[in-house]
């Protein structure tokens, strides 16, 4: 909340010099507001309204006179974001900006905000800086009095800059109170990150899949050696520098561990010393023999990097999708058809992703500097010569084409091209053939659940539109985008 204080002494005066008055008031006073010698003060949100305060002035002979008061004290917009709350989680590219303010405001005429680039290189190697400057009563900016929130889409064309770190500054005075006409405040600046893909094939190779060692360790940490040392039994254990036999629980043996060495036979029979590890090796002894249901909760997951979007409900950060960086995956030169597809595979020419794990975005870089046309087609040109299937591909899953110079006159048009061939099922894989690098990089996705993508005749139809029907996504929505 906004501090305040309003001194009400003035309002008073004895006749009799040097007398010294005492106040104090005959109303209840809302939460957070005190009234301590002649003075109101206190934090409140928005608006405080006090009605008939009634103060009483006393002087030292006891004569007293009493006025009363109605407080109507009102503050100046506040602006706020989540964005500050981010720490090491990375923004979504795609993501509006929302903003919080703590009352209903209107937009002033020339007031700015501003998203800084601080990053000389990002995503791919991308040199282009890409700030904005937003007038804060154009289209991009949306104030939602009901909720609280001002809503902020960085560009009608493109997202924020991938692998990137943004300053985000709002000028003063840039809203107005719909109430009391009142400009806000100075909004303190907020640095952000925005999300880095997962690259390179070690990190992407076992997506989705369980890791065992990591799995292991949270088990061990935050289970089997939290109920270990809650068994509060006494156990004989022996000092093996004296042989002689101490009476000690697991918690008490636990903290001799560096101090003293000790053995017992009360755990396993088999303990020769006792050691961090040794325990470490009972757990995971327990945890391989256990049943599912009772790991499953320490299991831990392969993942890539995960973004975060800000609610357009509250302004709140939610989790949003995985992002995987496919540039340098795979052989381009050397993979075939998708005929040959499960052969190349098997043979590391084509780089295979499971995307049944969790919703991903999987990103590539397009440095074709001229857009799309219908001559050209969608106008894309990679970075590197990598050959990607993306199999179990779904309706949470996106590809994004990173466009590389953010020239709203050379847009990319993935309506003229983006898949040649296939409809998504087994051996009928779509097919993307692309220019980039000095090879033939290209990219097959395989639909899930068997979906395949076909028209009113059962023909394949691997047509944008279509895949995105054969997903059940909506018009406004897409598998694949660029930005």
């Amino acid at each position: 909340g906004q501090a305040f204080s309003l001194d009400v002494k003035s309002a008073f005066t004895d006749v009799d010099a040097g007398n010294e008055l005492t106040f104090t008031i005959d109303t209840t006073l809302p939460e957070g507001i005190t009234f301590v010698d002649g003075i109101l003060a206190g934090t409140f949100t928005s608006e405080l309204v006090i009605s008939n305060l009634a103060v009483t002035a006393t002087d030292k002979d006891g004569l007293s006179v009493s006025t009363t008061f109605d407080v109507d004290v009102v503050s100046v917009p506040v602006i706020t974001t989540a964005l500050s709350e981010l720490g090491n989680k990375m923004l979504d590219v795609r993501s509006d900006i929302v903003l919080q303010v703590n009352q209903a405001v209107t937009a002033v005429s020339g007031k700015t905000i501003t998203f800084t680039d601080n990053e000389a290189e990002g995503y791919q190697g991308e040199t282009k800086q890409n700030s904005f400057t937003i007038d804060v009563t154009s289209d991009l900016v949306t104030i939602d009095n009901e909720n609280g929130l001002i809503i902020v889409n960085v560009d009608e064309y493109f997202d924020l800059d991938l692998s990137s770190s943004y300053t985000l500054s709002i000028d003063d005075g840039a809203f107005l109170s719909s109430a009391s006409g009142l400009a806000s405040g100075a909004f303190a600046d907020v640095t952000f990150e925005t999300v880095t893909p997962t690259s390179g094939a070690d990190s992407i190779a076992n997506l989705g899949q369980l890791d065992e060692v990591a799995s292991q360790a949270n088990f061990f940490e935050n289970k089997w050696l939290i109920d270990w040392l809650a068994d509060d039994t006494v156990y004989t254990w022996r000092d093996t520098s004296t042989f002689e036999a101490v009476e000690l629980t697991n918690q008490q043996a636990f903290d001799l561990i560096g101090i003293r060495n000790l053995g017992t036979t009360e755990i396993t029979g088999t303990f020769a010393s006792f050691t961090a590890e040794l325990l470490r090796t009972a757990s995971d002894a327990f945890h391989d023999a256990a049943e599912d249901a009772v790991i499953e909760a320490y299991d831990i997951f392969n993942e890539a990097a995960q973004a975060y979007v800000m609610s357009a409900t509250d302004g709140t950060l939610v989790e949003s999708a995985q992002w995987v960086d496919i540039e340098g995956l795979g052989i381009g030169t050397t993979s075939g058809t998708v005929a040959s597809l499960a052969d190349d595979i098997e043979t590391g020419n084509v780089f295979r992703i499971d995307a049944s794990g969790a919703d991903y975005v999987f990103v590539f870089s397009d440095k074709n500097p001229s857009g799309g046309d219908e001559n050209v087609g969608a106008g894309l040109e990679t970075n590197t010569d990598f050959s990607v299937f993306l199999d179990e591909f779904g309706a949470g899953d996106k590809i994004y084409v990173d466009d590389a110079f953010n020239d709203p006159e050379n847009l990319n048009v993935l309506a003229f091209e983006v898949f040649a061939s296939g409809n998504g099922s087994e051996n009928a894989e779509l097919y993307l053939g692309l220019t980039g690098g000095d090879g033939d990089p290209r990219l097959y996705v395989g639909l899930e659940d068997e979906l395949a993508s076909t028209d009113e005749e059962g023909n394949a139809d691997s047509s944008l539109e279509g895949v995105n029907n054969t997903l059940g996504l909506d018009v406004d929505d897409s598998s694949v985008i660029t930005a």
